[in-house]
């Protein structure tokens, strides 16, 4: 006969296998999916465990599959590292660095390809961007997690209508003064 504890433990790993076969979870999400089904946290734990001894439950494949995604998404290594530290991983920059190399894409061609969707996206003929188009712009890419000084050469070289919101050392005046509505 079955004891409680056995069963219990049976009932909570067919759980998390069931939970695992329709999509991954970080360690922290599977044990709160685990928890919230109402298991103790010492048998969550064990079922965790003896998923990880027998090779079904693995967090580094998890982790490279959001990586790769957060990549794709156009996420800087920087945002990356913060939404994976929220998810409760922890990961190397190295490790990110890793993942940009095998999928082939670097940081400029995340900018490039969120100025390329944000012109796209609003239906603009790219020989004639509205300055207002810029701040859109902008806002795409700081969303992103890129910083200003790592996409500022690139929006210098957007055929944007009036250029008089830079100043001359190629800084972006972000104050309305120069306004072309005059």
């Amino acid at each position: 006969m079955i004891d409680e504890d056995e069963r219990q433990f049976k009932k909570g790993l067919a759980y998390a296998m069931s939970l695992l076969s329709r999509r991954d979870y970080s360690k922290v999400k599977l044990s709160q999916k685990l928890l919230n089904k109402g298991l103790e946290r010492s048998l969550v734990d064990k079922i965790i465990a003896h998923m990880n001894d027998a090779g079904i439950y693995q967090e580094d494949n998890y982790t490279m599959a959001k990586i790769r995604l957060l990549v794709k998404r156009n996420l800087s290594v920087t945002l990356i590292k913060k939404t994976l530290a929220a998810e409760g991983i922890t990961v190397t920059i190295e490790k990110i660095n890793t993942v940009f190399s095998d999928c082939n894409i670097s940081s400029k061609d995340q900018i490039l390809s969120i100025i390329s969707k944000s012109i796209r996206t609003n239906g603009i003929d790219s020989a004639t961007i509205p300055s207002a188009m810029r701040n859109k712009i902008i806002v795409a890419l700081v969303t992103k997690g890129h910083s200003f000084s790592s996409f500022r050469s690139f929006l210098q070289e957007i055929p944007f209508c009036s250029d008089e919101i830079w100043s001359d050392n190629g800084d972006y005046n972000f104050d309305d003064s120069h306004s072309a509505d005059v």
